[in-house]
């Protein structure tokens, strides 16, 4: 299939609606990644395409009817790591992926992927052990923050978690085990969450 990056012959109401449609659903201070993650199973067109069609992220937004983010390209290393204090401070605790995408909607932060990346090499857990926070507590998940955290990670995937996916410790969500012992399955968390189940092995 050919890279829709280019897609110059579409109208620019595909590009505006799609960038409409996912501030419906997410929130207007939604992030570059949080489109990227909504978009790839729906159709829609890329990112690429929309910031090659409008010559910025911004522009798109603008032309959409949508708040400008700020800049984030100067962000530091050292800047990140005091943004974490800050948010923690705020928190009372450690932040989660999800809490400081809340506080970046409001204070013009970047997204937790680009603080995950750019600190923790791609892991959230790694930022906050590089930002010198104690890592958070595995035992005090609540249930709507599982839910939240199921539906935010199928938001980045373009689908639904699988179990397996969530193996790996992480600080910043529950294993599956945990998941599973608190829902009965990890189907039943799926289906909390409003998202489409698996079907199990034969």
């Amino acid at each position: 299939m050919a890279d829709p990056s280019p897609a110059v012959d579409l109208p620019d109401a595909r590009y505006t609606t799609s960038s409409e449609t996912t501030a419906a659903e997410l929130g207007t201070a939604f992030a570059l990644e949080d489109y990227k993650a909504v978009s790839s199973d729906r159709g829609w067109p890329s990112a690429n395409a929309i910031t090659a069609r409008f010559g910025s992220w911004n522009r798109a937004r603008d032309m959409a009817g949508l708040p400008l983010r700020p800049q984030q390209r100067g962000w530091t290393r050292d800047q990140l790591t005091r943004a974490l204090h800050a948010a923690a401070r705020r928190l009372g605790r450690t932040p989660i992926a999800q809490d400081w995408n809340q506080l970046a909607g409001e204070l013009g932060w970047p997204h937790s992927a680009t603080v995950a990346r750019r600190l923790g090499y791609g892991s959230w857990e790694r930022a906050i052990e590089r930002a010198g926070l104690s890592r958070r507590p595995r035992s005090d998940w609540t249930v709507e923050q599982v839910i939240a955290l199921l539906r935010a990670d199928a938001y980045r995937r373009g689908r639904p978690p699988r179990a397996h996916e969530w193996l790996e410790k992480d600080a910043g969500r529950p294993t599956c085990l945990q998941v599973t012992n608190m829902f009965g399955s990890w189907n039943a968390a799926l289906l909390q969450a409003d998202l489409e189940t698996y079907r199990p092995a034969a």
